[in-house]
Formats: C-alpha cells, structure tokens, sequence
C-alpha cells in the first residue's frame, strides 16, 4: 500500500497527537502500521495483513525503526502481548500458533533466533535514539526479565497503538 502526502501527513499529526498519553504516563509510544486488506474492519487487525513499519514517538516527535519484516513480527507480537512476560519458548510456540502470525512467521523460529532477534531489535532501537539524541536505554523499552531458573522473559514497556 503507497502512502500519499496526505496520508502521511495525517499520520504524523496522530502520532504527534499520541504525545500527550506518552508524557502522562511515562512510557515511550510506540506506533505500529499495518497494511489494511480489510476495509469491512477500519482499525482492526486481521489475519493475512502486514506488518509495513514501526515507529517511536517521543516528545511529540516520531522516529522510523528500521526494522526488517522478521523484527516487525515480533515486536507486533510482544506489543499485542504487552505487559506479560514471555520466556524465549513461548513466544516461539504462541507465533507459531496465534492466527495473525502463523502467515508472518515463515521461517520456523527456535528459541535461540527470539533471543537473537531481541538482541538485534535492541541495537536498531539504540541507534535510533542515538540519532535522534534521545535519552532513551532500549532495555528500558524491551526488557529482559529474570526468573528464578535463570531463565529470561521478555517484555515490551510502551504505549502501543496500531495504525491501518
């Protein structure tokens, strides 16, 4: 789906709009755009969309994430599961078998490519706020949780809203 100028426009200014609730309630907003293939739901999520990008508003300001089409998937799939803590293992099994994900999760995932893929969305989210000079730590925003084994969960910290 191409995007025209006003269409953009319109974007930046809900993004900028979103600042408000960021501010108030300390967290960074992070805004994920979809590709609608159903224009019966506006605004709804269905199976069989895209994921085309991601997008960090601070202070009133929306930076791109350059993330590929892999890291969108899960970074969509922690923000739906926002606010629970997810361990390598089930979100490999809970992409593999949810609805909106079983088309965008191609390759087999395995536990060891969620930590990987974690790790790298990390470095794009720091070398965005590195650019952007924000004061933002990318594990303040993907946080890496440890359980009693030793184990870590994952955990996405934002106000996340999606965009059709």
């Amino acid at each position: 789906m191409q995007y025209g100028n006003l269409d953009l426009a319109l974007l930046y200014y809900d993004l900028a709009m979103y600042h408000i609730e960021s501010v108030r309630r300390g967290k960074v907003r992070l805004v994920l755009v979809h590709e609608c293939k159903d224009t019966r739901l506006p605004g709804r999520c269905v199976s069989g969309e895209r994921i085309l990008s991601a997008w960090l508003v601070h202070e009133g300001h929306p930076y791109w994430l350059p993330l590929s089409t892999t890291h969108l998937v899960l970074l969509d799939f922690l923000a739906r599961h926002n606010g629970i803590s997810l361990n390598a293992e089930q979100i490999q099994e809970r992409l593999q078998s949810e609805l909106f994900y079983i088309h965008l999760a191609r390759a087999r995932s395995s536990r060891t490519a969620v930590r990987q893929q974690v790790h790298r969305i990390r470095a794009c989210m720091a070398q965005c706020f590195a650019e952007a000079h924000l004061d933002i730590d990318p594990e303040d925003v993907l946080r890496s949780e440890p359980t009693s084994t030793r184990e870590k969960t994952y955990r996405l910290v934002a106000n996340v809203s999606w965009e059709h």
